[in-house]
């Protein structure tokens, strides 16, 4: 069975109207209260000894889960139901157990009523059960609607982002999105971590809402979304992923050798941003230092039982003692030319169908890396096993497009080519259905030669080219799948370092956005965490002479 908004909505108001009406009649009050909605609640508050405001988290999507259970608890306890029998039942029934009670006993003589004992409550549950329930309800809040905490678990954003980089991701600038999935366990994505299992019921379903934004998103701006590829997935529980906004709603987006142009005008990256590009590299036949690699242009040359875990995470591919495709920083590569042994470096320019056949005259290994991934570009978007359609987009990673990103109002052509190249965008995320059939095209079994767009569409990439899972392979961003904004680095973890060069403390307490070089507050922040600690010891040391 599936709920949308007003059906749960209404569920909710008519079970606790029905599990409340005979307390607020034992506590003296009118039982008819019990049907109004919102003052029910206001007088639960007070019944149980709660200040009125905090009415106000019963009506925030997973937060009001928490506080039921924690109303229902109280109210047991004011009618003093008090053994642990009743207070396990509250939470694994999720209060369901409040209405249960008064059809097992008779109420009149069982259940009486009395003020609010805090004191009394403490003593049972202990200081951490209480201090546990606010901490969730306190940081579900945060995390709805201002912060919420990521890490950065793959390359595909290096090296302006790294892998093992904690971010703070603010939610409020481009509109903090309301939950659409209600029936979740507190601070947890999608899955429940040690044992495994989802971590939400999807038979609830809310719709998107958005409330107002501080700042729209720009291009270049790092984002963070719910990937478009977890399809049969609640939209806020599909796979969080970190790119780069290359284009917006209404932009003409073409990649013409690597390099992104949008609206025919080639685009660069933020100051900030440390962009990767893959080089195919002949050397002399003089080997490379490891560590050097490492410490000099932070390139991952992995050993062999690293790349077995880690694949994704390496930076070099050795084809033979003098050959390898190497992923290395736009600020790295023209110190990386100057180094003894290096004979030759191409920049990587992975053709399309029609830049075929590949030169002949291609470095051995070069070619080969052209062959190979010239035989995966069907998984680019828009997929197609067509060999039809296949001639329509002839596309490759470094050479993409022209393509349009639609935006919420406008009217596009329903020709050949706009339907092979949006129709399963229009079905899986635009809210209606789209069909082609031997007179026409159809949009919600209407014929119909024009379609008009419900919402806008974005376009991310990540700065490491090579080695990300982007919108050249599932399509476009919808604006219902936006998360946030990255704006802060609290930690950065390298494990592929060693000793204390682990922690980069260059990235710690950063800003991800900004202007000219990043600056590290962490050591300024040690120092008053310190100092702030021998302060304190001092003046209670004082305090006890004295």
């Amino acid at each position: 069975m599936s709920l949308n908004l007003w059906q749960y909505l209404l569920l909710i108001e008519i079970a606790s109207s029905l599990f409340l009406f005979r307390y607020f009649s034992l506590a003296g009050k009118k039982a008819v209260l019990a049907f109004i909605p919102v003052y029910k609640t206001v007088i639960l508050m007070e019944l149980t000894g709660r200040r009125k405001w905090q009415a106000l988290l019963f009506f925030i999507p997973i937060v009001n889960h928490v506080m039921w259970i924690i109303s229902a608890y109280e109210l047991l306890h004011v009618f003093q139901r008090r053994s642990w029998t009743d207070i396990l039942l509250s939470i694994f029934t999720l209060g369901l157990w409040l209405g249960i009670i008064p059809l097992l006993s008779n109420a009149k003589m069982e259940l009486k009523h009395s003020a609010p004992d805090r004191a009394a409550m403490k003593k049972q549950l202990g200081e951490f059960i209480p201090s546990a329930l606010f901490a969730i309800v306190a940081a579900t809040v945060i995390r709805t609607f201002t912060f919420e905490a990521y890490t950065i678990p793959t390359s595909s954003m290096e090296e302006s982002l790294m892998v093992g980089d904690f971010l703070f991701v603010s939610k409020s600038h481009y509109g903090c999105r309301l939950p659409m999935t209600p029936v979740t366990i507190p601070l947890l994505h999608a899955d429940i971590p040690l044992v495994g299992g989802k971590s939400y019921r999807s038979e609830v379903q809310f719709p998107y809402l958005r409330l107002p934004r501080f700042q729209s998103i720009q291009r270049g701006q790092a984002f963070v979304f719910n990937t478009p590829q977890d399809v049969g997935v609640p939209i806020d529980k599909r796979r969080n992923y970190v790119k780069r906004c290359v284009g917006v709603p209404g932009d003409s987006l073409e990649v013409i050798g690597a390099q992104v142009y949008i609206n025919g005008v080639r685009t660069g990256f933020p100051e900030r941003a440390n962009p990767q590009f893959n080089y195919y590299v002949r050397t002399n036949g003089n080997g490379f230092n490891r560590r050097q690699l490492k410490e000099r242009f932070d390139i991952n040359f992995l050993s062999a039982e690293q790349m077995r875990s880690h694949q994704d995470q390496g930076d070099v591919i050795t084809g033979s003692a003098t050959e390898y495709i190497m992923t290395i920083s736009d600020k790295a590569i023209d110190e990386f030319r100057t180094l003894g042994n290096i004979e030759e470096i191409i920049p990587i320019d992975l053709p399309n169908k029609k830049g075929l056949p590949i030169d002949k005259k291609l470095p051995g290994l070069l070619k080969k890396y052209y062959e190979m991934n010239l035989r995966t570009e069907k998984a680019l978007f828009p997929n197609t096993d067509d060999p039809h359609q296949e001639a329509l987009f002839s596309y490759s990673q470094d050479n993409y497009g022209p393509l349009y990103l639609p935006k919420e109002g406008d009217e596009m052509e329903l020709s050949e080519r706009n339907f092979n190249t949006y129709a399963e965008t229009i079905n899986l995320f635009d809210g209606q259905q789209i069909e082609k059939r031997q007179d026409g095209f159809y949009v919600n079994g209407e014929r119909s030669d024009t379609y008009r767009w419900n919402q806008g569409y974005y376009w991310a990439m990540g700065d490491n080219r090579y080695n990300s899972q982007d919108s050249r392979f599932f399509g476009f961003v919808p604006e219902d799948h936006i998360v946030g904004k990255p704006v802060f680095i609290w930690m950065s973890w390298d494990k592929y370092a060693e000793g204390a060069k682990k922690i980069r403390t260059e990235r710690v307490f950063t800003a991800v956005n900004g202007e000219g070089k990043r600056t590290s507050y962490f050591w300024p922040f040690v120092i008053v965490v310190f100092g702030y600690s021998f302060w304190s010891r001092r003046r209670k040391a004082k305090q006890k002479a004295a």
